[in-house]
Protein backbone atom coordinates (compact mmCIF):
# COMPACT_ATOMS: atom_id res chain seq x y z
CA UNK A 1 0.00 0.00 0.00
CA UNK A 2 2.78 2.40 0.89
CA UNK A 3 4.53 1.58 -2.32
CA UNK A 4 1.42 2.08 -4.42
CA UNK A 5 0.78 5.38 -2.68
CA UNK A 6 4.34 6.43 -3.40
CA UNK A 7 3.96 5.39 -7.08
CA UNK A 8 0.69 7.29 -7.32
CA UNK A 9 2.28 10.41 -5.87
CA UNK A 10 5.16 10.08 -8.35
CA UNK A 11 2.71 9.68 -11.23
CA UNK A 12 0.75 12.74 -10.09
CA UNK A 13 3.96 14.72 -9.95
CA UNK A 14 4.90 13.62 -13.49
CA UNK A 15 1.41 14.46 -14.74
CA UNK A 16 1.53 17.87 -13.11
CA UNK A 17 4.88 18.49 -14.75
CA UNK A 18 3.38 17.61 -18.16
CA UNK A 19 0.43 19.90 -17.48
CA UNK A 20 2.73 22.73 -16.49
CA UNK A 21 4.84 22.19 -19.62
CA UNK A 22 1.76 22.14 -21.87
CA UNK A 23 0.49 25.32 -20.27
CA UNK A 24 3.88 26.92 -20.82
CA UNK A 25 3.91 25.78 -24.50
CA UNK A 26 0.35 27.10 -24.99
CA UNK A 27 1.28 30.48 -23.55
CA UNK A 28 4.28 30.63 -25.91
CA UNK A 29 2.11 29.71 -28.92
CA UNK A 30 -0.47 32.35 -27.96
CA UNK A 31 2.29 34.93 -27.72
CA UNK A 32 3.64 33.94 -31.21
CA UNK A 33 0.13 34.04 -32.72
CA UNK A 34 -0.53 37.46 -31.25
CA UNK A 35 2.78 38.65 -32.69
CA UNK A 36 1.72 37.37 -36.15
CA UNK A 37 -1.67 39.10 -35.81
CA UNK A 38 0.00 42.33 -34.77
CA UNK A 39 2.39 42.09 -37.77
CA UNK A 40 -0.44 41.38 -40.24
CA UNK A 41 -2.38 44.34 -38.88
CA UNK A 42 0.69 46.54 -39.30
CA UNK A 43 1.20 45.24 -42.87
CA UNK A 44 -2.47 45.87 -43.72
CA UNK A 45 -2.28 49.42 -42.37
CA UNK A 46 0.84 50.02 -44.52
CA UNK A 47 -0.88 48.59 -47.64
CA UNK A 48 -3.91 50.81 -47.00
CA UNK A 49 -1.60 53.79 -46.88
CA UNK A 50 0.03 52.81 -50.21
CA UNK A 51 -3.36 52.13 -51.87
CA UNK A 52 -4.73 55.46 -50.70
CA UNK A 53 -1.62 57.16 -52.04
CA UNK A 54 -2.15 55.46 -55.42
CA UNK A 55 -5.82 56.45 -55.48
CA UNK A 56 -4.91 60.02 -54.63
CA UNK A 57 -2.28 60.04 -57.43
CA UNK A 58 -4.72 58.61 -60.07
CA UNK A 59 -7.37 61.13 -59.06
CA UNK A 60 -4.87 63.94 -59.42
CA UNK A 61 -3.76 62.60 -62.85
CA UNK A 62 -7.35 62.25 -64.13
CA UNK A 63 -8.29 65.74 -62.98
CA UNK A 64 -5.17 67.16 -64.65
CA UNK A 65 -5.99 65.31 -67.90
CA UNK A 66 -9.56 66.56 -67.91
CA UNK A 67 -8.34 70.07 -67.28
CA UNK A 68 -5.92 69.78 -70.21
CA UNK A 69 -8.72 68.55 -72.54
CA UNK A 70 -10.94 71.41 -71.47
CA UNK A 71 -8.08 73.82 -72.06
CA UNK A 72 -7.45 72.50 -75.61
CA UNK A 73 -10.99 71.92 -76.93
CA UNK A 74 -14.18 73.30 -75.56
CA UNK A 75 -17.58 73.00 -77.26
CA UNK A 76 -19.57 76.21 -77.20
CA UNK A 77 -23.24 76.73 -77.89
CA UNK A 78 -23.40 80.49 -78.16
CA UNK A 79 -26.30 80.08 -80.61
CA UNK A 80 -29.03 77.67 -79.54
CA UNK A 81 -28.79 74.44 -81.49
CA UNK A 82 -25.34 75.24 -82.95
CA UNK A 83 -22.18 73.80 -81.40
CA UNK A 84 -18.84 75.46 -82.19
CA UNK A 85 -15.23 75.12 -81.08
CA UNK A 86 -13.19 77.64 -79.19
CA UNK A 87 -11.28 80.22 -81.20
CA UNK A 88 -7.95 78.86 -82.39
CA UNK A 89 -9.18 75.24 -82.68
CA UNK A 90 -8.92 74.41 -86.39
CA UNK A 91 -8.80 70.60 -86.50
CA UNK A 92 -11.03 67.92 -85.06
CA UNK A 93 -9.67 64.37 -85.14
CA UNK A 94 -12.33 61.70 -84.58
CA UNK A 95 -10.43 58.79 -86.10
CA UNK A 96 -12.15 55.49 -85.38
CA UNK A 97 -15.31 57.22 -84.16
CA UNK A 98 -18.67 56.82 -85.90
CA UNK A 99 -20.38 60.19 -86.34
CA UNK A 100 -24.07 60.74 -87.07
CA UNK A 101 -25.35 64.11 -88.27
CA UNK A 102 -28.68 65.32 -89.64
CA UNK A 103 -26.91 67.65 -92.06
CA UNK A 104 -23.27 68.52 -92.63
CA UNK A 105 -21.80 71.69 -94.11
CA UNK A 106 -18.11 71.68 -95.04
CA UNK A 107 -16.34 74.96 -95.68
CA UNK A 108 -12.99 74.72 -97.43
CA UNK A 109 -11.25 71.57 -98.55
CA UNK A 110 -12.06 68.13 -97.21
CA UNK A 111 -10.39 64.73 -97.54
CA UNK A 112 -12.17 61.39 -97.30
CA UNK A 113 -10.51 58.00 -96.93
CA UNK A 114 -7.10 59.36 -95.96
CA UNK A 115 -6.12 55.79 -95.00
CA UNK A 116 -6.81 54.77 -98.62
CA UNK A 117 -9.07 51.88 -97.75
CA UNK A 118 -10.75 49.89 -100.52
CA UNK A 119 -14.47 49.53 -101.11
CA UNK A 120 -17.26 51.99 -100.27
CA UNK A 121 -16.03 55.08 -98.42
CA UNK A 122 -19.10 57.32 -98.84
CA UNK A 123 -22.74 56.40 -99.30
CA UNK A 124 -25.77 58.68 -99.62
CA UNK A 125 -29.14 56.96 -99.30
CA UNK A 126 -32.17 57.99 -101.33
CA UNK A 127 -35.66 58.71 -99.94
CA UNK A 128 -36.85 55.17 -100.56
CA UNK A 129 -34.85 51.97 -99.99
CA UNK A 130 -31.96 52.52 -102.38
CA UNK A 131 -28.73 54.46 -102.67
CA UNK A 132 -28.49 57.80 -104.46
CA UNK A 133 -24.70 58.17 -104.38
CA UNK A 134 -21.91 55.71 -103.68
CA UNK A 135 -18.21 56.49 -103.70
CA UNK A 136 -16.24 53.29 -104.03
CA UNK A 137 -12.49 53.72 -103.65
CA UNK A 138 -11.93 50.66 -105.82
CA UNK A 139 -14.45 50.95 -108.66
CA UNK A 140 -15.42 54.64 -108.77
CA UNK A 141 -18.46 56.85 -108.16
CA UNK A 142 -21.99 55.58 -108.77
CA UNK A 143 -24.91 58.03 -109.08
CA UNK A 144 -28.47 56.90 -109.70
CA UNK A 145 -29.68 60.23 -111.15
CA UNK A 146 -27.59 63.29 -112.02
CA UNK A 147 -28.83 66.72 -113.09
CA UNK A 148 -26.23 69.27 -114.20
CA UNK A 149 -27.28 72.91 -114.28
CA UNK A 150 -23.91 74.30 -115.36
CA UNK A 151 -20.83 73.16 -117.25
CA UNK A 152 -19.35 69.67 -116.97
CA UNK A 153 -15.87 68.75 -118.17
CA UNK A 154 -14.91 65.12 -118.83
CA UNK A 155 -11.26 64.35 -119.51
CA UNK A 156 -11.61 60.57 -119.73
CA UNK A 157 -14.04 58.22 -121.44
CA UNK A 158 -17.71 57.83 -120.59
CA UNK A 159 -19.97 54.83 -121.11
CA UNK A 160 -23.69 54.50 -120.51
CA UNK A 161 -25.88 51.40 -120.21
CA UNK A 162 -29.03 53.43 -120.93
CA UNK A 163 -29.89 56.56 -122.92
CA UNK A 164 -28.29 59.95 -122.34
CA UNK A 165 -30.32 63.01 -123.27
CA UNK A 166 -29.62 66.66 -124.00
CA UNK A 167 -32.10 69.45 -124.58
CA UNK A 168 -30.34 71.74 -127.05
CA UNK A 169 -29.16 71.37 -130.60
CA UNK A 170 -25.38 71.32 -131.15
CA UNK A 171 -23.80 74.62 -132.17
CA UNK A 172 -20.12 73.65 -132.36
CA UNK A 173 -18.09 70.63 -133.39
CA UNK A 174 -17.74 69.17 -129.87
CA UNK A 175 -21.43 69.25 -128.86
CA UNK A 176 -23.53 66.12 -128.51
CA UNK A 177 -26.24 65.72 -131.13
CA UNK A 178 -29.77 64.57 -130.30
CA UNK A 179 -31.51 61.95 -132.47
CA UNK A 180 -34.22 64.47 -133.36
CA UNK A 181 -31.56 66.91 -134.58
CA UNK A 182 -29.76 64.22 -136.60
CA UNK A 183 -33.04 63.01 -138.13
CA UNK A 184 -33.95 66.57 -139.09
CA UNK A 185 -30.55 67.12 -140.69
CA UNK A 186 -30.82 63.87 -142.62
CA UNK A 187 -34.33 64.73 -143.77
CA UNK A 188 -33.13 68.15 -144.88
CA UNK A 189 -30.18 66.75 -146.81
CA UNK A 190 -31.47 63.43 -148.12
CA UNK A 191 -33.82 63.69 -151.07
CA UNK A 192 -37.31 62.31 -151.11
CA UNK A 193 -36.54 61.02 -154.59
CA UNK A 194 -34.14 58.60 -156.24
CA UNK A 195 -32.74 58.83 -159.78
CA UNK A 196 -31.77 55.71 -161.69
CA UNK A 197 -31.20 56.45 -165.40
CA UNK A 198 -32.17 58.60 -168.36
CA UNK A 199 -32.85 58.20 -172.08
CA UNK A 200 -33.61 60.39 -175.11
CA UNK A 201 -37.21 59.38 -175.79
CA UNK A 202 -38.19 61.83 -178.57
CA UNK A 203 -36.44 63.95 -181.21
CA UNK A 204 -37.26 67.13 -183.14
CA UNK A 205 -34.01 67.22 -185.15
CA UNK A 206 -34.78 67.60 -188.86
CA UNK A 207 -32.93 65.81 -191.67
CA UNK A 208 -33.38 65.63 -195.43
CA UNK A 209 -35.75 62.70 -195.15
CA UNK A 210 -39.11 62.76 -193.41
CA UNK A 211 -39.00 61.75 -189.75
CA UNK A 212 -36.98 62.83 -186.74
CA UNK A 213 -34.17 60.60 -185.59
CA UNK A 214 -32.36 60.13 -182.28
CA UNK A 215 -28.62 60.26 -182.84
CA UNK A 216 -25.82 58.74 -180.76
CA UNK A 217 -22.09 59.23 -181.24
CA UNK A 218 -19.72 57.28 -178.99
CA UNK A 219 -22.42 57.03 -176.36
CA UNK A 220 -23.32 60.73 -176.51
CA UNK A 221 -26.56 62.22 -177.78
CA UNK A 222 -25.65 64.12 -180.97
CA UNK A 223 -27.08 67.59 -181.59
CA UNK A 224 -26.93 69.00 -185.15
CA UNK A 225 -27.06 72.73 -185.80
CA UNK A 226 -28.01 72.36 -189.47
CA UNK A 227 -30.37 70.28 -191.52
CA UNK A 228 -28.28 71.12 -194.57
CA UNK A 229 -24.73 71.68 -193.56
CA UNK A 230 -23.65 72.87 -197.00
CA UNK A 231 -26.20 75.63 -196.92
CA UNK A 232 -25.56 76.18 -193.18
CA UNK A 233 -29.25 76.70 -192.72
CA UNK A 234 -29.21 76.49 -188.84
CA UNK A 235 -32.54 74.74 -189.08
CA UNK A 236 -31.94 72.66 -185.94
CA UNK A 237 -30.71 75.40 -183.59
CA UNK A 238 -33.93 75.17 -181.56
CA UNK A 239 -34.39 71.44 -182.10
CA UNK A 240 -33.12 68.58 -180.00
CA UNK A 241 -34.49 65.86 -177.76
CA UNK A 242 -36.97 65.10 -175.06
CA UNK A 243 -35.14 63.34 -172.22
CA UNK A 244 -36.91 61.08 -169.75
CA UNK A 245 -35.33 60.70 -166.30
CA UNK A 246 -36.31 57.49 -164.48
CA UNK A 247 -36.45 57.02 -160.72
CA UNK A 248 -38.85 57.28 -157.79
CA UNK A 249 -40.43 60.28 -156.14
CA UNK A 250 -39.92 62.27 -159.32
CA UNK A 251 -43.19 64.09 -158.71
CA UNK A 252 -41.70 65.50 -155.45
CA UNK A 253 -38.99 67.46 -157.27
CA UNK A 254 -39.40 71.26 -157.27
CA UNK A 255 -36.19 72.39 -159.00
CA UNK A 256 -34.03 70.86 -161.73
CA UNK A 257 -30.93 72.17 -163.49
CA UNK A 258 -28.12 71.00 -165.76
CA UNK A 259 -24.62 72.11 -164.78
CA UNK A 260 -21.60 72.45 -167.07
CA UNK A 261 -18.32 73.79 -165.76
CA UNK A 262 -20.03 76.00 -163.16
CA UNK A 263 -22.83 77.29 -165.41
CA UNK A 264 -26.37 75.98 -165.31
CA UNK A 265 -29.66 76.00 -167.16
CA UNK A 266 -32.95 75.96 -165.26
CA UNK A 267 -34.86 72.99 -166.67
CA UNK A 268 -38.11 73.88 -164.88
CA UNK A 269 -38.31 77.48 -166.09
CA UNK A 270 -36.76 77.08 -169.53
CA UNK A 271 -37.00 73.47 -170.62
CA UNK A 272 -40.46 72.25 -169.65
CA UNK A 273 -39.42 69.95 -166.80
CA UNK A 274 -42.50 67.91 -165.91
CA UNK A 275 -43.18 64.72 -164.00
CA UNK A 276 -45.57 62.06 -165.20
CA UNK A 277 -45.85 60.45 -161.76
CA UNK A 278 -43.38 59.12 -159.25
CA UNK A 279 -41.44 56.98 -161.73
CA UNK A 280 -40.27 59.55 -164.31
CA UNK A 281 -39.93 63.17 -165.39
CA UNK A 282 -39.15 64.77 -168.75
CA UNK A 283 -37.43 67.88 -170.10
CA UNK A 284 -36.33 69.13 -173.54
CA UNK A 285 -32.93 70.35 -174.74
CA UNK A 286 -31.93 72.03 -177.99
CA UNK A 287 -28.61 72.82 -179.65
CA UNK A 288 -28.98 76.47 -178.62
CA UNK A 289 -29.65 75.48 -174.97
CA UNK A 290 -26.30 73.70 -174.83
CA UNK A 291 -24.53 76.50 -176.69
CA UNK A 292 -25.84 79.00 -174.14
CA UNK A 293 -24.90 76.64 -171.30
CA UNK A 294 -21.30 76.79 -172.52
CA UNK A 295 -21.48 80.55 -172.54
CA UNK A 296 -21.43 80.50 -176.36
CA UNK A 297 -17.86 79.18 -176.34
CA UNK A 298 -18.49 75.57 -177.41
CA UNK A 299 -20.09 74.90 -180.76
CA UNK A 300 -18.69 71.40 -181.34
CA UNK A 301 -17.53 68.40 -179.43
CA UNK A 302 -18.42 66.56 -176.25
CA UNK A 303 -20.17 68.07 -173.24
CA UNK A 304 -20.66 66.30 -169.92
CA UNK A 305 -23.44 67.84 -167.88
CA UNK A 306 -24.59 66.98 -164.35
CA UNK A 307 -28.23 66.84 -163.34
CA UNK A 308 -28.96 68.67 -160.06
CA UNK A 309 -32.39 68.17 -158.47
CA UNK A 310 -33.64 70.24 -155.53
CA UNK A 311 -30.11 71.53 -155.03
CA UNK A 312 -28.51 68.07 -154.84
CA UNK A 313 -26.43 66.25 -157.41
CA UNK A 314 -28.56 63.39 -158.71
CA UNK A 315 -25.54 61.35 -159.72
CA UNK A 316 -26.55 61.30 -163.38
CA UNK A 317 -24.08 62.65 -165.96
CA UNK A 318 -25.46 63.49 -169.42
CA UNK A 319 -23.10 63.14 -172.36
CA UNK A 320 -23.82 65.32 -175.39
CA UNK A 321 -21.99 65.96 -178.68
CA UNK A 322 -22.45 69.19 -180.65
CA UNK A 323 -22.00 69.38 -184.42
CA UNK A 324 -22.11 72.87 -185.97
CA UNK A 325 -20.98 71.98 -189.52
CA UNK A 326 -22.44 68.67 -190.71
CA UNK A 327 -25.81 68.05 -192.27
CA UNK A 328 -28.20 66.09 -190.07
CA UNK A 329 -27.74 62.46 -191.00
CA UNK A 330 -30.43 60.26 -192.43
CA UNK A 331 -30.89 56.57 -191.79
CA UNK A 332 -28.84 55.89 -194.87
CA UNK A 333 -26.14 58.54 -194.47
CA UNK A 334 -25.36 58.23 -190.74
CA UNK A 335 -21.94 56.68 -190.33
Amino acid sequence: VDQNEADSDAADAALQADIDQNEFDSDAADAALQADIDQNEADSDAADVVLQANIDAEEARAIAREDSIIDEMYWNQAVAGTVTLDAGVTDLNVTGVSTTAGSLTVEGSSTLNSDRNSGIVLEVLDDNLGTALTVNATTGVFIDDLTLNDSFSLTGTMSATTYTTTAGDPVNDNHLARKAYVDAQIAANVSAFEVFDYAATASTIENSNPGNLTYYLNGANLFYLHNDGVAADGANSNNGYTFTVYGSGMDQITSAALYLRGSSVDLVANNNWASSGSASATFVLSYDNLLQLSGGSQTDGVMRCHLVLDGKNSGLTFKFHLDSSSSAATTTSFN
